[in-house]
């Protein structure tokens, strides 16, 4: 594989208000991907479909990221951040009479995070609540719709994966000058969800607390 990646970034601020964007662009030539092959005429091999690793003639990402934080009245801030990236494979067929466009594999889809904190002056203790989502991801290439992370139903049933929303409430307290407490419950709801391409489900209602010593 070759690589050609161009990054640009701009960062407002005005006080205590934030506004950060970033865009990037990567190319790669003869990128690695998966195809869907058969042996003797079989296409599964322990239930599993049988595929091979190619080089694709063009792969291309775009990426926009925007974050910010905004003050509401006093001590409230209110902050959030989004993320997206795009990408195509471009790849012959099997028998190289053609070329397929198609989206990239295990390509995640827009994801972010957005809340309120409240910040005590001085900056000794604070408390956030904020929310953590995913949009559905239905662009899927060939080799997602073959993997079982992606796609655990049946064959051409297949819809991607759902999007999820997640409340954390979130707090610290500065005991002194070098030791900070911070204590954390997460999936406040304890729904279930999953991040794209994961084997596994994200954790439920969980408590976390972490005590950080700064020397």
């Amino acid at each position: 594989e070759r690589s050609v990646a161009a990054e640009l970034s701009a960062k407002f601020a005005s006080g205590d208000a934030e506004l950060a964007i970033g865009y990037s662009y990567t190319t790669i030539f003869d990128a690695m991907a998966r195809e869907r092959v058969s042996i003797n005429g079989f296409d599964l091999l322990d239930e599993l479909p049988v595929a091979r690793v190619i080089n694709s003639e063009l792969a291309t990402f775009h990426s926009v990221e925007v974050s910010g934080r905004w003050p509401i009245v006093d001590r409230l801030m209110a902050f959030g951040s989004i993320a997206y990236t795009q990408g195509e494979v471009k790849r012959p067929t099997i028998d190289r009479s053609e070329t397929l466009v198609e989206p990239a594999t295990k390509v995640p889809p827009a994801f972010g995070r957005f809340g309120v904190g409240y910040y005590s002056r001085p900056r000794r203790w604070h408390v956030e609540a904020l929310g953590r989502f995913a949009f559905d991801q239905r662009r899927l290439s060939e080799a997602d719709r073959s993997d079982t992370r992606i796609c655990p139903e049946l064959h051409g049933t297949c819809q991607g994966t759902r999007g999820f929303l997640i409340g954390t409430i979130r707090g610290g307290y500065k005991l002194t000058e070098w030791m900070i407490v911070n204590v954390a419950v997460e999936n406040v709801t304890n729904a279930v969800y999953r991040m794209h391409a994961s084997a596994i489900n994200g954790p439920g209602i969980n408590l976390v607390g972490t005590l950080e010593v700064q020397l």
